[in-house]
């Protein structure tokens, strides 16, 4: 029972997977106008090649896409999304180049595309840094509260030689350990203006 309970669940993850991975169902490569597919792919800066996955989608229902159609399409979509404007909406969301516009169209896309991934880089190491200060701040934070607790447990240790000791020992190891902290944020407080810098050159130069 446990057996075809299992290879029912496998069964049907492979299926859900299958289903994944299909860009196309049944009643879609029936009623598909490949043009227009074509068109939406090129929009999106898909290449070409992307047809590949179509046709597997549709082999299972005995489909066969329009080559022709499709490439027309895909060429008009290519004109859409090849732009400037594109290029920079594309950069400044981080997204990969496919390297499907031709000719002058790249030239134009990459201008935009290149202006934009230089602010999408310079916001993340923005974020990355401010990140880590606040993290290092909290750290700072909870060393100097230890600290407090721990003079504070010294006064009231009375005449413990080996309390004191060991009260003394672990104070001076988290003040060296706040030293450190102090400086590690010093330098990333550092690199945090720098990047707010560079951030703001890459959006004037747009």
């Amino acid at each position: 029972m446990m057996h075809r309970i299992k290879h029912l669940l496998l069964t049907l993850a492979g299926l859900l997977l299958l289903a994944a991975c299909a860009t196309l169902n049944r009643s879609e490569c029936g009623s598909a106008d490949w043009r227009i597919i074509g068109l939406e792919d090129g929009s999106a800066g898909r290449p070409q090649s992307y047809i590949g996955k179509h046709r597997k989608s549709c082999a299972r229902y005995n489909i066969t896409p329009d080559l022709s159609a499709y490439q027309a399409g895909h060429s008009e979509g290519l004109n859409e999304y090849c732009t400037e404007t594109s290029g920079y909406q594309q950069g400044r969301r981080g997204r990969a180049y496919n390297d499907v516009c031709p000719g002058q169209l790249e030239t134009n896309f990459l201008r935009g595309y290149n202006m934009g991934m230089r602010i999408h880089e310079a916001e993340d190491e923005v974020k990355r840094l401010s990140n880590q200060v606040r993290q290092i701040e909290q750290n700072i934070a909870s060393v100097e509260q230890a600290i407090a607790d721990q003079q504070q447990t010294l006064i009231d240790a009375g005449d413990s030689k080996q309390l004191r000791r060991e009260l003394l020992e672990a104070l001076e190891n988290d003040k060296d350990l706040l030293d450190q902290l102090q400086d590690e944020l010093a330098s990333l407080q550092a690199q945090l203006a720098h990047a707010n810098r560079s951030l703001q050159y890459a959006l004037d130069s747009q």
